[in-house]
């Protein structure tokens, strides 16, 4: 029986600017991007500080640390139908979100009380040490929610972490629109 849904922020709550800037550069730049992705694991695992990270990631790709937060601050647009869906499931289901960011990173995008709003948990991978795909981010999350893994959905965009919740026993669903979401869900919970 499904108890709680969890949600990715990127992607899914959110557009993911950071992945549009360098997800180009796994084509043309391999060894760039190979680079750049070796700094994010380490951010989002909460070893290397926000502002390191930025000044880091800006220099890798060619512009000043201003530079770089103003691209990718321009383009992140939150989904209000997917927070205001994560809303409406409660009290029946138990709410999350995981990602992978630090707590500071979310400081800066969502205002005091505004995740609260949405959800029972909040899980920055940078604060506990794991990421998704890392098994004990999607445990830890189930954790603090009360549950067992077994009982969660994770609506994640990106594949590979939509593989990591289904290989601690929850249900995934791979997040393209809020339309494909409700339907999905309403099958996996078996209310439609």
């Amino acid at each position: 029986m499904i108890r709680a849904v969890i949600f990715d922020c990127f992607g899914v709550l959110m557009v993911d600017t950071f992945a549009a800037m360098t997800m180009p550069l796994r084509e043309s730049d391999p060894q760039l991007f190979a680079q750049i992705m070796t700094l994010t694991e380490a951010s989002i695992r909460g070893q290397v500080e926000p502002n390191d990270f930025r000044r880091q990631a800006a220099a890798l790709l060619g512009m000043d640390a201003e530079e770089f937060v103003r691209k990718e601050m321009s383009g992140e647009v939150k989904n209000e139908d997917v927070l205001n869906f994560a809303s409406s499931l409660r009290p029946e289901l138990k709410t999350a979100m995981l990602s992978n960011i630090g707590t500071a990173g979310l400081q800066r995008r969502f205002v005091p009380g505004e995740l609260e709003k949405h959800f029972d948990v909040v899980v920055a991978s940078g604060d506990i040490g794991f990421a998704k795909p890392e098994p004990q981010a999607y445990e830890m999350t189930a954790e603090r929610l009360g549950v067992r893994a077994a009982e969660c959905v994770m609506i994640d965009d990106r594949a590979e972490y939509c593989v990591g919740a289904e290989a601690v026993g929850m249900q995934a669903i791979r997040f393209e629109n809020l339309s494909q979401l409700k339907r999905d869900l309403t099958r996996l919970l078996g209310t439609g």
